[in-house]
């Protein structure tokens, strides 16, 4: 269990928005004021089959533990570079709802906040930092400060899609 807790509190750390506090092993309530104005949501991470290591740095899985009022968050600078999967309400952001699978580059400053509102049901999957590049050809650099609908970039993120949405 111990192990368990120190993957979910890096699993925040490094991936999660900011201003986001633990709660119990495996979940997390973002925000202020009194727990019913919290968003509680069930953060799952778990670590890649030893033959995908080099190119994925994990997955994960964000469920909200129920329908709450609206939070935004900001989103700072970070290195990660991954796909994330809306099946659930998907995240608003000032330019409007995000695509329903999205690729995010790394970030070298803020740049927008994001709204979570409703039911949340997000599956991510995290790259090392030339994984994108070994899978797809994609040079990193592009990536870089761009957050666009992963299957206008990559196709097969759709068929993926399709396959994680059945199960």
């Amino acid at each position: 269990a111990s192990s368990q807790r120190a993957v979910f509190s890096e699993t925040r750390s490094q991936m999660d928005c900011p201003r986001m506090s633990t709660g119990d092993e495996g979940s997390c309530r973002a925000g202020r004021g009194p727990p019913a104005e919290q968003h509680a949501m069930k953060t799952g991470f778990v670590r890649p089959a030893s033959d995908l290591i080099e190119v994925v740095a994990g997955f994960r899985q964000r469920v909200s533990l129920s329908s709450a009022p609206p939070l935004t968050l900001a989103l700072p600078a970070r290195p990660e570079l991954f796909v994330e999967f809306y099946f659930g309400n998907p995240y608003r952001t000032r330019s409007g709802h995000a695509p329903s699978t999205v690729l995010v580059g790394p970030t070298t400053r803020y740049h927008t906040d994001i709204e979570i509102a409703g039911t949340i049901d997000t599956f991510t999957i995290k790259f090392q930092p030339s994984g994108v590049h070994r899978l797809f050809g994609l040079p990193g650099p592009l990536l870089v400060d761009m957050a666009e609908e992963a299957g206008a970039v990559e196709a097969g993120f759709r068929d993926l899609r399709e396959r994680l949405q059945v199960t």
